[in-house]
Formats: C-alpha cells, structure tokens, sequence
C-alpha cells in the first residue's frame, strides 16, 4: 500500500500566504527588477522550523494509523515513509523534493507504475524528485513581469500561479510502459539515481475516486 498525502489543512500556517502568522517578518531581496527571493529570519525563521519539524512526524504517524486502519490484520511492514514538504534543516526548505540516501517513491501518472529509487553510490547531493512535475516546451516565450510571469499569451499574477495547460505535463509521455520506462530512465540519469523497484498499481483512491487499473 503506498498513500501520497500531506497535512494540507495545516499549509496556511507554513506557506508564504497574506495572513497567515509571519506574514508580516517576511523580507524581500531583490535580484533584479522581476524576480525576488522572500525570506525569514531571527525568532520567526527559528518558529517556523520548528513547526516545519513537528509536521514531519505528525505526517509520518498519521500515514502509518491510516494504512493500519485500511488494512487492518493485513498490516506489515513499514517500508519507507519520506517527506517531499518540509525542513530537514534550519537552512533547507524541500517543495516536491526529498533528501534520503535511503530508498524513497518516483511517482508517474495515474494507474503507472510507481518506481522505488535511491542515489548513486557517489552522487552530489541527496535531494531525489518527487514525480514528474512539468516542463515547458523547448519554445516556450518565458518573461517576467513586476507582478507575476507569462508563458506565452496567458499571463499569470503574483500570489495565483497555476501552470495549468501552458504547460506540458511530462505525463503526456508515459501513454505506454515502454515510454514511460524511458522517461524514468532519463530522470534517473540526470538526478543520478538508481532503480531498485517497480511496482503496479491495482487500483486507487484519490480526488478523482475509486479507480482499478489492473488491466493496465
């Protein structure tokens, strides 16, 4: 059983977002005229850590209660359990990332294969993706603007970004095992990970319902 969830209803207390309770510390440095970096520090960078921490074990016992309470006398083993939100460190902060040399999850589209990955014996850092995320064609018109970027026509502003379909999903790749076994591979390589699993999905629970993809 494999559960991908997050403490969501917690995200306006960690999140950058107008009101929550640091929004009023945070300091701006600027790189030039569009892009900026937004930051905390002192007594608020040190609370905000630690409530960064506490998530990470509230996330890790809630997954495990909820696959003890699905499976019931079925339950075995706790294979991995690795945060892709978070600080590992007071210096760190991982958005769609994880920081393991242990084993951790690549997740793909809905009903594929979902591939257990580690790091190379000597690579660089420890930070592993994720999924697959988005990428935008090779020909994409990218700029700035001093309230927010457009890609394309379609602009999108400050505090509001959504990809959305100005982007293309690296999902649109995996249409078949095979492509989707290259895309992997080429993720792997670039990110110097090694495949150690790969496992089917039988069926799903998610936003979209109840869904089997044995046939798949």
């Amino acid at each position: 059983m494999l559960v991908h969830a997050s403490a969501s209803e917690y995200k306006d207390q960690l999140y950058p977002v107008i009101g929550n309770w640091y929004h009023k510390d945070i300091c701006i440095e600027r790189i030039n005229d569009y892009r900026y970096i937004r930051y905390v520090k002192g007594d608020t960078a040190e609370k905000l850590y630690e409530h960064a921490k506490r998530m990470e074990s509230y996330n890790r016992e809630r997954h495990y209660n909820f696959c003890s309470s699905v499976l019931s006398r079925f339950m075995g083993d706790e294979i991995l359990n690795v945060a892709h939100y978070g600080m590992p460190s007071i210096h760190e902060v991982l958005i769609g990332v994880q920081k393991t040399r242990g084993l951790a999850t690549l997740l793909t589209s809905p009903g594929k294969n979902v591939y257990i990955v580690k790091k190379i014996e000597n690579a660089k850092n420890n930070y592993i993706p994720h999924g697959f995320g988005l990428e935008l064609p090779e020909n994409s018109d990218f700029t700035y603007h001093k309230n927010g970027i457009q890609i394309g026509e379609k602009k999108f502003y400050s505090g509001s970004i959504t990809i959305g379909e100005d982007a293309i999903s690296r999902h649109s790749f995996s249409e078949t095992d095979e492509n989707l076994r290259k895309y992997v591979r080429k993720i792997a390589e670039i990110n110097e990970l090694e495949i150690c699993a790969e496992l089917k999905q039988i069926c799903s629970f998610s936003a979209n319902g109840f869904q089997v993809w044995r046939g798949n």
